[in-house]
């Protein structure tokens, strides 16, 4: 099953809301699941994120007029979120990424040399 997590609102952006929708395929077609308020907070822009070599995945959006970055473990059929917020981050913040790097320093130091390295 596939699971598209979207920011559900008005042109006003009245509704702020997150919602899902699955779909045998990736490419559809979606059927509605629900519109919803994770942790009662609104949603702006939002992303998930899998832990790779795991199940556990995560809502990450911005609330409160971008004001505060949550994180929300999902449920495990990834169609609602656990009770707790995993972590909030004061803002302001808009069009969120989280990727895991797993580099020491040392390959991250020789990563950004060689990318402001002159031809």
């Amino acid at each position: 099953q596939f699971v598209m997590w979207f920011h559900l609102d008005s042109f006003t952006y009245s509704y702020r809301y997150a919602a899902v929708a699955t779909s045998s395929s990736p490419l559809g077609p979606f059927e509605w699941v629900h519109a919803l308020r994770p942790n009662d907070l609104h949603s702006y822009d939002l992303q998930i994120f899998k832990e790779p070599g795991s199940a556990d995945a995560y809502l990450i959006r911005d609330t409160n007029g971008h004001a505060r970055t949550v994180v929300t473990q999902l449920s495990s059929d990834y169609i609602s979120v656990v009770d707790d917020v995993a972590s909030s981050l004061a803002g302001p913040c808009e069009g969120i990424a989280l990727w895991k790097d797993d580099a020491t320093d040392a390959e991250r130091d020789a990563n950004d040399d060689a990318a402001v390295a002159e031809p």
